[in-house]
This record gives structure tokens, C-alpha cells and sequence, in this order.
């Protein structure tokens, strides 16, 4: 009985540790992908590059980049509380690079491993350029009608 439980408990403690993003952001990004079809979305160019973003009422949570003509390039950056938490790249099905964020602020879950640097940089710098990008194109889809009074 007791080599049943720690076997469970091992097997346990083997699929959590199995987990990619952990079981936070993974399920957010998951919630997200899954609800695409009922979130706001606008779409515009920065930078020469057409993207599309993603809105839950006035929270951004996916904006889609590219891919440039000629190209399969298409990258992907998650938001939470307008926080980048998960970006990812992808080449056809295969997938290049991608970071994830913990609420700690730990880059985590990186291909490459290790991630360089100086494109971490780069990929944090451009999800600002986009989100900004995005709530200046989304404009006026967040004013509310005015409340009347009886």
C-alpha cells in the first residue's frame, strides 16, 4: 500500500515537473487561444508588418505579428493586465523561439536554451511598440455610450 502512494506520488510530482509554462500561464494562454473567436479584435501595421490584436473588453491579451511577405515567420505575444507573460515564434508548425514570464518577473521555458540576451530584449521591446500600437488603432472602440439620467 505504501509503495502505491509513493509510486502516485512520484508519478505526480513527474507530470508537474513535465509542465511547460506551469500551470498558470499555460492555462491563460490556452483560455485565450480558445476564446479568440468571442474577443475583440483590430488589425493594423507597425513597423511595416501587419498584425492583428486581440481585446477582453479593454484588457489586450494576444497580438499575432506577421508574417512579412515571402514568409512563415509569424510571431505570437501574450498579455496579461497589458503585461507581456508569453511570446512565442513560429515557422510553419515548428516552433523557433518562445519565453514565458512568471509573475516573479523569471524568464522561464526558453527555445534556445539559453535564451541570448540581447533578442530578449528585442522581442520585449517590440510586444511594447505593438501593444501600444494596438490600443492607438483600437481608439474608439473603448468609449462607452454616455449614461442618461431619467
Amino acid at each position: 500500500m505504501k509503495t502505491a502512494k509513493l509510486s502516485a506520488a512520484v508519478l505526480v510530482i513527474a507530470a508537474l515537473s513535465a509542465c511547460r509554462l506551469g500551470s498558470m500561464g499555460e492555462g491563460r494562454m490556452n483560455s485565450i487561444d480558445a476564446n479568440l473567436g468571442s474577443l475583440r479584435h483590430i488589425t493594423g501595421h507597425a513597423g511595416g508588418t501587419p498584425y492583428k490584436a486581440w481585446f477582453q473588453q479593454m484588457d489586450l491579451q494576444l497580438i499575432e505579428e506577421g508574417p512579412d511577405e515571402g514568409s512563415q515567420v509569424r510571431r505570437r505575444y501574450y498579455f496579461h493586465k497589458n503585461a507581456l507573460f508569453y511570446f512565442k515564434q513560429s515557422n510553419g508548425a515548428a516552433i523557433e523561439r518562445q519565453f514565458f514570464i512568471d509573475k516573479h518577473g523569471a524568464i522561464r521555458n526558453t527555445i534556445p536554451t539559453p535564451y541570448p540576451p540581447t533578442d530578449l530584449e528585442q522581442n520585449r521591446a517590440r510586444a511594447g511598440e505593438l501593444n501600444k500600437a494596438a490600443f492607438t488603432r483600437a481608439g474608439q472602440m473603448f468609449v462607452f455610450p454616455l449614461m442618461r439620467n431619467p
